[in-house]
């Protein structure tokens, strides 16, 4: 760093200013030269002061240029510049008028003045102690963000990670990142351990700091988290610290210990030494309380024998209930909680609507609920009861940390005597620790999934875990119903599951397709084709945009979730004159995109278009539709399929995908029209009968494989093995032996 070079000047034009970075080029005078400078600079406004610091480099085509690697704001010279600094948006409160009054008097003096006695700016004419306070703060702001910039800048970090630094931190963040690198890993998102510790290693902190250990056992048991384990057996966490940290196995035995005595971990000794994050294993912990009091609880009877509610329901829907089918119904009614799993076609909908009716006429108030927008918005239209998302249920909202927490818990419990939860295969630990705070003493819970799909994206294994232990009353639906058998989407998923690869017979009258391209490129060209036109000759399709999907096994490679979607885009919303775009990151969204949200973000505000009710968050998965892009008002507006109409500022549109693809992970829980599904070498973890089994599901009318056959016999041969560390079910066997 001592051998960069140091200008200092005045930004006079930028020429380019990338939308999510600091980065730009610009115009910047420096002792009278005009310099054309390229890199970051910090809240970079035209006609303010900065010293750069970096090199001098001679481009190609443009000549010499200034490359910057970091910068520093610097108080403004001249009179004219000092104006502007005081009306400019640093200073709140200060218009032109005031900052020229000011100038007047104190001229160049100014802003030794604000430093050193500013009490004498109650001199000015119209100058108040509150803007005399407001000028202190905007001005000790600026410099302090500027140095916090430039600090954080050198060191390696991006300028969304600076905002957040300053914005947890202010002025005290350089001397708090001095005093304790690490707990930034943890403060400030997408930081992380490995970082921090390159950074602190190269300023000297010791290899055996007991911060530095600390934080890399945490950052091992998080890293295993975001793979959906709960828990790393001791010996094999001891391992990956040392391998991680370099230091002896001895070292972080001790260091383990500590931290189980600080209460940031759990070792559960009961089962080979496992090793929770402390807030893993309370979920974990309250799940098992909550089933044990569920199971042991005696429900409320029904005024009616379910016999008759049976028969009552079959003539009300003119459907006959199957003994599997009974039996299950039975079985959710005389159970606090029960599960209810099956695979395509085998019932699980029409049970519900007969629980629904049921339980509605013992005056029994139900609510249905499930993991995402689409899969509630999916289960309303083929049950005709109105279902919403777990959050909504529990009235989510985002505290001052932007921390999800829930209305609805243990002091504030449901109203609902009866909440049935579908799509459950997608709920993670997280979530039903969230669901079984908020469920009260009395109510049932009935549990609806699939065990055969994928598991969660979160942490855990909660359904199987639930039906593994053998203490939840499960009900197992296997016979597939006659309509259904006249699907060779059904009659293939099923064997699929038994490792049998499906046969194609391409019928025009059937509804699952394979057409076989070896060569990726030429697989591409025929999902071009399908989804352009072919598709529409075979199925009755309304709007191509919102009834094609294709489902991708992997985000990566030329038939990947990120190279399809630049691909359908550009067949199906092409750009136009009568389209507004904008351009984010290197993505194009226009006008008429379908796009996917990545993250939890609790602040989109939203108006529902059918009950105009307003809230706010928007949930990563969640699919919409781009309705209108304001350029002035840098705003997008994005019907989303629970027909909520949220509102995105150009910044938080960065947390938006394509939605043309999606990998299979997302689909889950999911029904389209008319799916296509690219079959292509993926890794290993991605190439099994899970996956294909899921991704084969989420079609409705019909779906296409397209590609190499080899790797879908592969994936039907290959079952998942990569078991998730779970205690939930072990633990909940346990329970119930010491039955206290």
């Amino acid at each position: 760093m001592n051998d960069l070079l140091e200008i200092e000047g005045v930004l006079e034009k930028i020429i380019f200013h990338s939308k999510d970075s600091d980065f730009l080029i610009a115009s910047f005078l420096s002792e009278d030269d005009r310099i054309t400078v390229t890199g970051p600079i910090h809240r970079a406004v035209e006609g303010n002061n900065y010293r750069l610091y970096g090199e001098f480099i001679l481009h190609k085509k443009y000549g010499e240029q200034f490359k910057i690697d970091r910068s520093e704001a610097s108080l403004p010279r001249g009179e004219e510049a000092i104006i502007a600094f005081l009306s400019s948006r640093f200073i709140k409160g200060i218009g032109k008028a005031k900052a020229k009054s000011i100038v007047a008097m104190f001229g160049e003096r100014t802003f030794e003045i604000i430093e050193n006695s500013p009490d004498e700016l109650l001199r000015v004419k119209d100058i108040g102690e509150k803007t005399v306070e407001a000028i202190i703060e905007g001005y000790a702001a600026y410099g302090h963000s500027s140095r916090v910039y430039s600090y954080f800048h050198s060191i390696g970090l991006s300028s969304k990670m600076i905002d957040s630094v300053y914005r947890l931190h202010g002025d005290k963040a350089i001397e708090l990142f001095e005093q304790s690198p690490y707990d930034f890993a943890r403060d400030v998102k997408g930081l992380g351990f490995l970082k921090v510790d390159k950074i602190a290693l190269k300023n000297g902190i010791a290899q055996d700091d007991s911060q530095r250990l600390k934080m890399g056992i945490e950052h091992i048991l998080q890293r295993e988290a975001s793979n959906g384990h709960v828990y790393v057996e001791k010996h094999k966490l001891i391992s990956k610290g040392a391998d991680l940290l370099q230091v002896e196995s001895e070292l972080l035995e001790e260091v383990i210990r500590d931290m189980a005595l600080e209460l940031t971990l759990k070792i559960d000794f009961s089962y080979q030494d496992n090793v929770y994050l402390m807030q893993n294993y309370a979920m974990e912990e309250l799940i098992v309380e909550k089933v044990f009091s569920m199971v042991k609880d005696n429900t409320k009877t029904l005024p009616y024998k379910i016999e008759n509610l049976i028969k009552d329901t079959e003539k009300k829907y003119d459907i006959s209930f199957s003994d599997e089918q009974k039996k299950a119904i039975e079985g959710s009614i005389n159970s606090s909680i029960s599960i209810i799993t099956g695979g395509p076609g085998t019932g699980k909908t029409t049970i519900i609507r007969g629980l629904i009716n049921i339980f509605s006429h013992a005056d029994m108030e139900v609510a249905l609920t499930a993991p995402t927008g689409r899969a509630a918005k999916r289960i309303t239209e083929t049950t005709g009861k109105t279902a919403s998302t777990i959050h909504r249920l529990l009235e989510y909202y985002a505290d001052e940390n932007q921390n999800m927490r829930f209305n609805r818990n243990f002091d504030n419990p449901l109203d609902e005597e009866v909440i049935i939860l579908d799509e459950a295969s997608m709920v993670d630990l997280q979530l039903m620790h969230s669901l079984m705070k908020a469920i009260k003493t009395g109510s049932r819970l009935i549990i609806v999934g699939d065990e055969d799909q994928l598991q969660s994206v979160g942490i855990g294994n909660v359904l199987g875990d639930l039906i593994e232990c053998s203490y939840v009353p499960c009900f197992r639906l296997k016979e597939i119903f006659r309509q259904a058998k006249e699907s060779n989407i059904i009659i293939h998923s099923h064997e699929i599951n038994q490792g049998i690869s499906p046969t194609f017979s391409n019928s025009r009258e059937g509804d699952l397709f394979y057409i076989e391209r070896m060569k990726e490129d030429e697989a591409v060209e025929i999902i071009k084709d399908l989804a352009s036109h072919r598709l529409e000759s075979y199925f009755p399709i309304e709007n191509k945009i919102m009834d094609i999907q294709v489902v991708s096994p992997s985000k990566k490679g030329y038939l990947g979730n990120e190279n399809m979607n630049r691909v359908l885009q550009e067949l199906l919303n092409p750009p136009s004159s009568d389209k507004t775009e904008i351009s984010i990151g290197d993505k194009v969204i226009r006008v008429g995109d379908k796009v996917m949200h990545t993250k939890n973000n609790y602040n989109i505000p939203w108006s529902n278009i059918v009950d105009h009710t307003e809230g706010k968050g928007v949930f990563n998965g969640e699919v919409g539709f781009v309705q209108e892009i304001d350029s002035e008002e840098e705003a997008i507006y994005i019907l989303f399929d629970d027909e909520k109409l949220a509102f995105y500022d150009y910044e938080e549109a960065k947390e938006l995908s394509l939605g043309y693809s999606m990998t299979v992970h997302k689909s889950q829980g999911s029904e389209f029209p008319v799916v296509i599904i690219p079959l292509y070498r993926v890794p290993y973890i991605l190439s099994h009968r899970n996956l294909i089994y899921t991704a084969i599901t989420r079609g409705k009318r019909g779906v296409v494989l397209v590609g190499d056959r080899r790797f879908l016999d592969n994936m039907v041969k290959n079952v998942n093995n990569n078991k998730r560390n779970s205690g939930l079910s072990s633990r909940i066997r346990a329970r119930f032996e010491r039955n206290i």
